[in-house]
C-alpha cells in the first residue's frame, strides 16, 4: 500500500519472498532466483521466436546471440543461481535455432562445443563461470 500523497496512509511491508527488480536483476530478500531464471528463459525463447517469425539468416542469428542476447542475459547469469543444466538447455536452443534456420539437418549429431568454437559463440556456462570469477 503506497501513501496517497497526504501522508495519512501507512506503508505495509512486503514479505521477504516478494521479488523486485534492482539494477536489472530480479531478486528477493530470501535470495530466491526463480523470477530471474524465468526472465532469462524468456529472453532465450523470445529470441528464438523472433528468429523464426522474421526468418532471420543464420549468420545474422549468430551476430544477434553475441551482440544482443548474451549481453541482455549477462547480469542474471552473473548473480543468479544458474545451473549448468539450464545453461546447456539454452545453448542447445540457440544452436538448434541457428542450425534450423541455416538448413542443417544434422543438428542432432552435431558436437555442440565444436559448433560454438567454430561459430565463435561463447558457451553460456563457461561465460557464466568466467564472469563470476571477476
Amino acid at each position: 500500500m503506497a501513501p496517497l500523497g497526504n501522508g495519512d496512509e501507512k506503508i505495509a511491508p512486503l514479505s521477504s519472498s516478494t521479488h523486485f527488480r534492482y539494477l536489472g536483476l530480479w531478486i528477493s530478500m530470501d535470495l530466491d532466483w526463480s523470477k530471474q531464471v524465468q526472465v532469462l528463459n524468456k529472453e532465450v525463447m523470445d529470441w528464438r521466436w523472433k528468429a523464426f517469425a522474421a526468418e532471420v539468416d543464420c549468420a545474422q542469428l549468430r551476430s544477434s546471440v553475441v551482440e544482443y542476447l548474451l549481453p541482455r542475459m549477462e547480469i542474471g547469469l552473473m548473480h543468479a543461481n544458474i545451473t549448468k543444466k539450464m545453461c546447456d538447455a539454452w545453448t542447445s536452443t540457440i544452436i538448434t535455432t541457428i542450425c534450423y534456420r541455416g538448413g542443417m539437418s544434422t543438428v542432432g549429431t552435431l558436437n555442440k562445443k565444436a559448433f560454438l568454437l567454430l561459430a565463435d559463440i561463447p558457451d553460456i556456462w563457461m561465460r557464466t563461470q568466467t564472469t563470476r570469477a571477476w
